[in-house]
């Protein structure tokens, strides 16, 4: 953490979701960047190193966030952000694949943003 701030990757298609949440974020004292697409996850995760990445699981450009948590995974870093994953699709399969993705955590939508927040501040500090 640079400054004691948690930094967090919010990437979600649903840019009201992604507003509200990185506006919660800020008022917890977190640094959030934000995306809709996979290029703008993999950018940030290369630029701005983050200690939490927030993903839908299904992004903008129609890419799977389920491929952005395995590419972060398979690289070597010196520490990885925790991955919390969240889907409409919230069967059972979804949350298994999720986990199996590298998600640390898998959250069906609609969920609670509160516990959102508490899960990504709670994780990385």
């Amino acid at each position: 953490m640079q400054d004691g701030k948690v930094r967090v990757l919010v990437v979600d298609r649903s840019k009201d979701f992604v507003n509200s949440l990185a506006m919660l974020l800020q008022l917890q004292g977190c640094d959030v960047r934000t995306g809709a697409t996979a290029a703008d996850a993999l950018n940030e995760l290369a630029r701005f190193q983050p200690n939490v990445l927030i993903l839908d699981s299904h992004l903008q450009d129609g890419a799977d966030g389920l491929d952005v948590a395995r590419r972060l995974c398979d690289q070597e870093l010196a520490q990885r952000p925790l991955i919390i994953i969240m889907s409409a699709w919230a069967t059972d399969q979804h949350r298994r694949a999720a986990l199996a993705a590298c998600a640390d955590h898998f959250l069906p939508k609609p969920a609670d943003p509160d516990a959102v927040v508490e899960l990504a501040i709670a994780g990385r500090t």
